[in-house]
């Protein structure tokens, strides 16, 4: 496990996190928010927000996404998936 996250890290290492923008009333929004459980909370108030976010942030998903999958160990490729939707989670 230890080898695993090793890889990764080497990985990201060439990675500036980033995101695209959203408009101002919900980037305000986001800068009062300090952890995950507060952007689920504004996100119950102002709908707009989680879509807006997903949004932003699949520029650096797929960039994470194309550097992991080009990392091996053993000759073997690391794997990628997709997050399971909130549809898919319901009919768990």
């Amino acid at each position: 496990m230890k080898r695993i996250i090793s890889i990764l890290n080497l990985g990201m290492q060439s990675i500036g996190l980033m995101r695209n923008e959203m408009g101002d009333n919900l980037e305000n929004l986001m800068k009062k928010c300090n952890s995950m459980e507060e952007i689920r909370a504004c996100s119950k108030n102002e709908p707009q927000l989680k879509d807006e976010l997903v949004n932003s942030l699949q520029v650096p998903i797929n960039l994470m996404e194309g550097i992991f999958e080009r990392l091996t160990l053993k000759d073997e490729s690391f794997l990628t998936y997709k997050s399971a939707t909130e549809e898919e989670i319901k009919d768990l």
